[in-house]
């Protein structure tokens, strides 16, 4: 399962609805904020809230600074003004303001306080920030199954936030029992609303059949919706089914066209995945320096593979000049997030003291490790050969074997040939002849020649 998306902790400042007066009527307060008049807005919006406490749009004109010197404490002064007199959207926005001290002391609990008097008045985003705050333990005592309750409320009153805070917890079984079915529901309602997170994890449920029958076609349609509601990730998402031809059919174009609107949202995967369409000409011109470009932009965002692509960009001087040394920066850094082909380019380099590395076995074994522990096989096999024969550090056949052991499970046939041999003479590991041609056939399944000839010489042993 992808990592699912998470929504912003704290929306936007609230506006209220705006109908207008009706035929005949002087401009009210709103009608003329509406308008941009501000100057007779200040006045008409003075007199109203003096009279029955309609100060909600004081409040934006002093927290914003619209039409007014902005003076956050004062707009704070006339939200509270606003909310005593029963205006849901200015209890929200001085819980905003509350938590995020914009004018006023920082405060949480007081913010939950404005949150629990918007959702009492029926304002779902109160209801969603409270349950959020309550799910985290932010200014109240943490407490699940009231989080639970905000969520479905808020849900209720048609938010979207708590429509896909609910939805996120029955998906990822933090909050409560994971249910994926209910999941999925909460996410469909959550999408109906305009929440571009909701449609891009249910689109990522039904792409991996989690909760509903599996149907990469379906996801396609709910992650163009995501990408329409401005989802860089799921624009990203969609890019890459164009790409694999998976759920629609193959077009790099397309793929071109969703991964560039991802970039343009700053989507480190959008980016990174474009540059490798320009890196091999697929879709468009083959261009190495919009590609590097490209590339530099996903890893200063921290994208592994844009990393890694830029380091082997300066290894190669495509669409860069060639630089070693920085090309080993780049690839520390993709090591350092992950990326397992760079630690284990990272631990050849120093292993062999090439690409302008001074040979250094200890630090061989570091990278190594890393590749291993990232699932590369070829780093478990390696570690386990420096470990064996004691290069870079002790002499540990017992730790040789472990990670033998790994890269067998990998499919790794040296992994397997080199874990037979310890067996074979049971050094670091007890010796057991069967176990040893067990290995040395699993070697020779993957093609391992050396395998072969050893799996026989001990069925021809009887051993």
């Amino acid at each position: 399962m992808n990592s699912k998306a998470l929504p912003a902790a704290l929306p936007i400042l609230l506006s209220l609805s705006l109908t207008g007066s009706a035929l005949g009527e002087e401009p009210g307060c709103d009608d003329l904020y509406r308008q941009g008049q501000l100057d007779q807005a200040l006045k008409v919006c003075e007199s109203e809230c003096q009279q029955d406490g309609n100060c909600f749009f004081l409040g934006l004109m002093y927290s914003n600074g619209n039409g007014v010197e902005q003076d956050s404490a004062r707009g704070a002064a006339y939200y509270s003004k606003a909310c005593s007199a029963g205006t849901s959207e200015a209890c929200y926005n001085l819980g905003i303001m509350h938590a995020t001290g914009s004018g006023i002391p920082k405060d949480m609990a007081a913010a939950n306080d404005m949150y629990a008097k918007a959702c009492q008045l029926g304002e779902g985003s109160g209801c969603s920030n409270l349950g959020f705050n309550t799910e985290k333990g932010r200014g109240t005592a943490q407490d699940y199954q009231k989080a639970m309750a905000y969520y479905e409320k808020a849900c209720e009153l048609e938010d979207a936030r708590g429509c896909h805070l609910l939805a996120l917890s029955y998906d990822t079984g933090d909050v409560t029992e994971q249910d994926y079915r209910k999941a999925n529901l909460y996410y469909t309602r959550g999408c109906r609303l305009g929440s571009g997170s909701s449609c891009l994890n249910l689109a990522l449920n039904i792409r991996d059949g989690s909760g509903t029958k599996q149907d990469p076609s379906r996801a396609a349609e709910y992650l163009l919706r995501a990408c329409d509601l401005d989802n860089a990730a799921g624009c990203a998402a969609l890019g890459k089914q164009y790409e694999k031809g998976n759920g629609v059919k193959q077009d790099y174009q397309q793929a071109h066209t969703f991964y560039q609107k991802a970039c343009d949202q700053d989507n480190a995967v959008g980016c990174s995945s474009l540059g490798f369409l320009y890196a091999t000409g697929r879709g468009v011109e083959q261009n190495y320096t919009k590609a590097a470009k490209l590339y530099d932009k996903a890893c200063a965002m921290n994208n592994a593979t844009a990393c890694f692509n830029l380091a082997l960009s300066h290894r190669n001087g495509n669409g860069v000049p060639a630089d070693q040394a920085k090309s080993r920066s780049i690839f520390t850094k993709a090591c350092d997030l992950g990326d397992s082909t760079a630690c284990f380019n990272m631990g050849l380099y120093s292993e062999h003291g090439s690409d302008g590395m001074k040979k250094d076995l200890a630090l061989a074994r570091e990278f190594y490790r890393k590749a291993c522990e990232a699932e590369e096989g070829r780093g478990c096999v390696n570690m386990g050969f420096l470990l064996h024969n004691g290069a870079g550090g002790p002499a540990d056949p017992a730790a040789a074997a472990v990670f033998y052991q790994h890269a067998c499970e990998l499919d790794m046939e040296k992994g397997c040939y080199n874990l037979a041999l310890l067996h074979e003479e049971g050094e670091g590991v007890q010796k057991d002849p069967a176990l040893a041609r067990e290995y040395f056939g699993r070697a020779c399944d993957l093609g391992d020649q050396d395998g072969c000839s050893s799996y026989q010489k001990l069925r021809e042993g009887g051993k």
